[in-house]
């Protein structure tokens, strides 16, 4: 069972992009407002690849574009927030020593966990709510991707048997080419 995590997007508009900067106030309020967005964000996605599968399923395709149009514009801002995190990370990491070879790459609960007290606990539990968000949608992404092909495979059967109906003559065979067959002798009564 998958549990979701509370919704704070609409489900027609993409969140703002939220701006990150020195004017902003100080490099926890950043934090806070970048793991925010990027937690409406992903939430966004989610709603609109939910809303895709739902459109799949029912074969609707105005629904299957407007799912799809919600979903690019909520990859839009997660790219645009992404942008925002490596900034950040970047201006926070600047004087600290360079990581181990391996080590990957600078997180934000490594950053949160760098925060006083009391918005350490504040951003630590909103990095695990964006992490759940992102598994979520990552989950979703996989269930629609499964569910397109499902219904493409479908559409290319029915799309088989109808030209297998329709060309009684053989004259083409399965992969869509020409097949040598056997005449077919058909006549035409022009008296009745």
């Amino acid at each position: 069972m998958t549990t979701r995590a509370p919704r704070m997007a609409s489900k027609t508009q993409a969140p703002a992009i939220p701006e990150t900067s020195e004017s902003t106030g100080s490099i926890t309020e950043q934090l806070e407002t970048l793991l925010t967005g990027l937690l409406r964000a992903h939430e966004h996605l989610l709603d609109a690849s939910s809303a895709q599968r739902d459109a799949v399923r029912t074969a609707n395709p105005a629904a299957i574009q407007q799912a799809s149009d919600r979903q690019a514009n909520a990859l839009r801002v997660i790219a645009a927030l992404e942008d925002q995190r490596r900034a950040l990370v970047n201006s926070m990491t600047a004087g600290l020593p360079r990581r181990a070879a391996g080590a990957g790459p600078v997180t934000l609960t490594e950053l949160a966990n760098q925060m006083p007290e009391p918005q350490r606990t504040r951003l630590i539990d909103l990095a695990a709510r964006v992490r759940t968000a992102v598994e979520l949608a990552a989950n979703e992404q996989r269930t629609l991707k499964a569910a397109t092909t499902s219904l493409v495979a479908h559409m290319e059967g029915l799309m088989r048997q109808v030209a297998r109906r329709l060309s009684h003559a053989g004259t083409y065979g399965r992969r869509g080419m020409i097949e040598s067959t056997p005449a077919v002798v058909s006549g035409l009564d022009l008296l009745t």
